[in-house]
């Protein structure tokens, strides 16, 4: 049997890829980690009943702007309401508003500059242990009584 693979949507807001999306794919495909790039309009239309992930790397005021408009618009009722996972690597401060999510786990900001690889691994790490983290009681089982 085929284990699940795991993937992190890439929310890009401009018409071309950057650079960066190749080398971080590549790394994270180290992990067993796919990374889709998608635009807004398509994100909202792949929301899904289970946790997904997103990185949004937002390296200049114009990828600012837009990402703080689709913010409010659709992703902070959609990170309140545990749909997502966000990933904000940027060189702009970390969102207040989002503190309730960020406690959590929905809401993790990284300052730019960052290594690709300091990136993947944090990715890696947070996708595989909430892919593959048992949601169980951790007291274990009842004791059964002798039958005798």
């Amino acid at each position: 049997m085929k284990e699940p693979q795991s993937h992190i949507f890439f929310l890009n807001y401009s018409d071309k890829l950057p650079r960066s999306y190749i080398h971080l794919a590549s790394r994270l495909a180290v992990y067993g980690v796919k990374l889709v790039p998608v635009s807004a309009k398509d994100l909202t239309a792949l929301a899904s009943p289970n946790k997904q992930f997103i990185l949004s790397i937002i390296p200049d005021m114009a990828s600012q702007s837009k990402h703080l408009v689709f913010r409010r618009q659709y992703l902070d009722f959609a990170l309140k309401t545990r749909k997502f996972r966000l990933f904000e690597a940027s060189t702009f401060a970390e969102a207040d508003d989002l503190a309730q999510v960020k406690r959590v786990d929905g809401y993790d900001h990284l300052r730019l500059p960052i290594p690709i690889e300091h990136l993947a691994r944090h990715l890696a790490l947070a996708v595989l242990t909430e892919e593959f983290d048992t949601k169980s009681w951790p007291g274990g089982k009842r004791a059964k009584l002798p039958t005798a």
